[in-house]
């Protein structure tokens, strides 16, 4: 409709108006011929131009939409007052209604939101006006010339407009702080109405006279409910009690049999436990329980519920008291049928190997009677509730139900928590213990305080308070157990995940990368897990579901602490940005270094060196993103920038190039925790790198601290850089006498019988050389953990030992030639050199040897 309206207007405009025809008879009116015409341009006569036309459509429609923006605001400020309004009537009316109140909680949210997108409508709009009014400068002072009407016109209009736009932005932020307010009131509202209740007192039920007359209230009751199927039988003739009973019954019975044994028999065959199996997976497990409950539950479910919609369909034939104590009986059946299928399956009494908890055969037997007789209760008290409903029942009566079920449940619940019952003996209870088992023991005491404070709660009259803690008690634990189930099964298909061959093969990701994405798969699920496990917990206990989204949206749009504002929704975005960015980069080296470089040339070295510029290149990418998307300012940074420059150049120069250094080390990681390394004259195991110096451990014990810019800027050997692999050496002297092959047969068999030694590469002998006396064999052979290379050297020169002693081989000692010196006055070593035993006075020479 306004575009109607804008294009009438416009078409009105435009169309120049018809000259009116003369009237026949009518006087023209003429001037008088002494006045004076003044001058008129020759166009004066002639029709507006289109340009002008144009102008005026444009103002028109201009001022046209800002007449039906400005209606379209007023309608929507009016219709939030109207809401406000509203919901500020039944916040200080102080009477609560469950409907009224999330009616209200859910259109302030609908108008909080329509707020949002008012202000961000809005926001950007005051500092356009003010680019505008600041674009025509200064208004002139009273000393300086006027300015044309023209730019004084506009300048009104700017700060009109300014003012209006400023104004819309204090009413909204106005109507945000008003509806917040009122919703907390209304959370309020329900908080107090949730403490009264729980808190209103009954009379107690041990006192004689409260049992006596809780007693004859329940005979009445009972007496009621009893009579109620006779009364509506009798009323019937033979013909409708066979159509309403005979021929449904049956159809709802054959079909429950018929449809539950299908079903019961595929899911067991799909899902069901193998007797094949003797030690299944945990999520095989979880499975197979899950699959055995709702399969031996699946029966009598389906006649129970069939039955149920039945009743439901026929209400209007069945006497409303009678359909009520039906429709209690039928649902307490379902329910109990499947659950207590559920609990066997789980508990696995007969099969251990297939048990969801570390329990013996006797423990597993007693848990399983304490659930069926907690079913049970559970069972009876839905089935009361439910036929019930619509008796009138006495504070009396109120008080002796909620204690009579309250003890059964509470001490079928006291007889679970048995510790002794959750551990297969004593000494696995021990262990456990030892193990960290106290925030179990902790959770375990919280359970039985609970459950004391219900059995105390009834006894003292507050039986809604009992009902409360124990039915909200039995609520946590199985949505405890739910969440546990499903945490089993999605990290068992993690891990199923990062086994797979296909998916090694298809990206290309190496073993330890798949144990890398499965531990940190675990890190970020199991907290989501355990704040969902919260968020349900604290809702389960009262706590209104408008609280915690008021919470919820508080905590992801930001906080404020002092002049901080933390967003965790913008953390979480930022990290999610920099994990993507950098895997993005580790993708794009491992393209380029196994495929893309490759066939551009055969120089491995120019691969590698384009492979990590593209890593920091990428690196730098994601922390630009990483910055941009946590909307640091960065001016603070350069502001650090520049104090940390001036810092350098009054002589920090030693410990920045260590701080960068210790960077590159964590970035780049030549040197990772747990490598064998050899720095200058220093030799041992890298125990801690930080920002300043990395700590070296040798062989003595002894901590070497090592500056991190030495490390960057002296040679490193690191012995177990890229893989633990390593070689070990075993030189080795024989006699020129022994068989060379025999010997070498010995060094392989040595090799190849140690346990640490690899088959591939295979050890191998390599005869060095032709010594003075001996001839130089050396051991060759490879072992998976670098650490073990002295022990393994060390048990290679036994079995070498004592093997070319069994083979009659000896390791001869080196030869020397010692010449004595002769008496007085006499050459040593005179004569003839080929003979050193002649010579006047000389002494012959002698041997040493074996």
């Amino acid at each position: 409709m306004p575009r109607l309206l804008r294009l009438l207007a416009i078409l009105c405009l435009a169309v120049p108006p018809l000259a009116a025809p003369p009237v026949m008879g009518a006087q023209s009116a003429s001037p008088h011929p002494d006045a004076v015409r003044p001058e008129r341009p020759a166009e004066s006569n002639a029709e507006p131009s289109a340009d002008r036309l144009l102008a005026e459509a444009e103002a028109f429609t201009a001022q046209f939409d800002r007449e039906l923006e400005e209606q379209e605001w007023r309608d929507q400020l009016a219709g939030w007052e109207a809401r406000l309004a509203e919901a500020e009537n039944y916040s200080t009316s102080g009477q609560y209604n469950s409907i009224q109140s999330g009616e209200l909680y859910d259109a302030l949210s609908d108008l909080r939101v329509e707020v949002e997108a008012r202000r961000t409508h809005e926001a950007p709009r005051p500092g356009e006006v003010q680019a505008l009014l600041d674009a025509l400068g200064p208004a002139p002072v009273e000393d300086e010339a006027a300015e044309s009407a023209e730019i004084a016109e506009r300048r009104e209009r700017y700060r009109a407009g300014l003012a209006r736009l400023r104004e819309r932005l204090t009413q909204v932020e106005l109507a945000d702080t008003r509806a917040r307010r009122l919703q907390a009131q209304i959370s309020e509202l329900r908080r107090d109405a949730l403490l009264d209740q729980i808190s209103e007192r009954f009379p107690e039920p041990w006192r004689p006279g409260v049992l006596h007359s809780a007693l004859g209230d329940a005979a009445t009751q009972a007496r009621a409910l009893l009579a109620a199927p006779a009364q509506w039988y009798g009323e019937l003739d033979e013909r409708a009690r066979q159509r309403l009973l005979l021929w449904p019954f049956s159809a709802i019975l054959l079909c429950a049999v018929l449809s539950g044994w299908l079903m019961r028999r595929v899911i067991l065959r799909r899902y069901g436990r193998d007797p094949a199996l003797r030690n299944p997976a945990p999520s095989r497990r979880v499975v197979a329980a899950v699959a055995e409950g709702v399969a031996r539950g699946l029966i009598p479910a389906l006649l129970f519920g069939g039955l149920l919609a039945w009743l439901q369909r026929t209400q209007g034939v069945f006497g409303g008291l009678f359909a009520d104590l039906l429709g209690g009986l039928l649902l307490a059946a379902a329910v109990f049928s499947m659950s207590a299928a559920l609990t066997r399956a789980v508990l696995s009494p007969k099969r251990p190997e297939w048990r969801l908890t570390a329990q013996s055969a006797e423990s597993a037997n007693a848990v399983g009677y304490a659930m069926l007789g907690l079913l049970t209760a559970l069972s009876l008290e839905l089935a009361y509730d439910r036929a019930t409903a619509e008796l009138a029942t006495s504070a009396e009566l109120r008080a002796g139900s909620v204690a009579l079920f309250t003890l059964l449940k509470g001490g079928f619940l006291l007889l679970l928590l048995r510790r002794r019952l959750w551990h297969r003996d004593h000494r696995e209870r021990a262990r456990r213990e030892r193990r960290g088992g106290q925030h179990k023991l902790l959770f375990q005491r919280l359970l039985l305080v609970v459950v004391w404070a219900a059995l105390g709660a009834a006894a003292l009259g507050y039986s809604t308070l009992a009902d409360f803690l124990l039915s909200r008690l039995l609520h946590s634990i199985a949505l405890l157990l739910l969440l546990l189930a499903v945490r089993a099964l999605i990290r068992e298909l993690a891990a199923a995940l990062t086994r797979s061959r296909l998916l090694r093969r298809t990206l290309e990701l190496r073993s330890v990368t798949l144990r890398r994405l499965k531990f940190w798969f675990r890190v970020l699920f199991d907290p989501l897990i355990y704040l969902l496990a919260a968020l349900w917990l604290v809702q389960i206990w009262g706590v209104p579901s408008e609280d915690l989204l008021r919470w919820t949206q508080a905590a992801l749009t930001g906080f404020e602490i002092g002049s901080i504002t933390i967003s965790v929704a913008d953390i979480a975005f930022a990290l999610l940005v920099f994990v993507v960015a950098m895997a993005l980069t580790r993708l794009l080296q491992r393209g380029l270094l196994n495929h893309a470089l490759p066939q551009l040339t055969d120089n491995e070295g120019l691969h590698h060196s384009l492979s990590a510029a593209a890593g920091y290149l990428g690196l730098m990418i994601a922390i630009m993103l990483f910055v941009a998307a946590l909307g640091i300012n960065l001016e603070s940074v350069a502001l650090v920038a520049g104090a940390l420059s001036v810092g350098i150049g009054f002589g920090l120069q030693n410990v920045v190039s260590n701080f960068v250094s210790g960077l590159i080390l964590i970035v780049e990681r030549p040197i990772k925790v747990g490598d064998w390394v050899l720095v200058g004259g220093n030799e041992g195991f890298v125990q801690n790198i930080n920002f300043r110096a990395t700590e070296l451990q040798t062989f003595e014990r002894a901590s070497v601290i090592i500056p991190n810019a030495e490390l960057i800027s002296t040679p490193v050997v690191n012995m177990t850089y890229d893989n633990r692999l390593a070689r070990v050496e075993v030189p080795l002297r024989v006699d020129y006498a022994s068989d060379p092959e025999r010997v070498r047969e010995i060094l392989l068999d040595c090799a190849r019988a140690h346990e640490q030694v690899y088959k591939l590469p295979e050890p191998f002998v390599l005869l060095r050389d032709f010594g003075e006396s001996a001839l130089l064999f050396e051991l060759r052979c490879f072992i998976g953990e670098a650490t073990y290379k002295p022990m393994v050297g060390s048990d290679l020169r036994f079995a070498i030992l004592r093997a070319l002693r069994a083979a009659g081989i000896g390791i001869p000692y080196p030869q020397r030639v010692v010449h004595f010196a002769g008496p007085a006055g006499a050459v040593p070593g005179g004569g003839d050199d080929s003979d050193d035993s002649a010579g006047s006075g000389g002494a012959a020479p002698r041997e040493i040897g074996p």
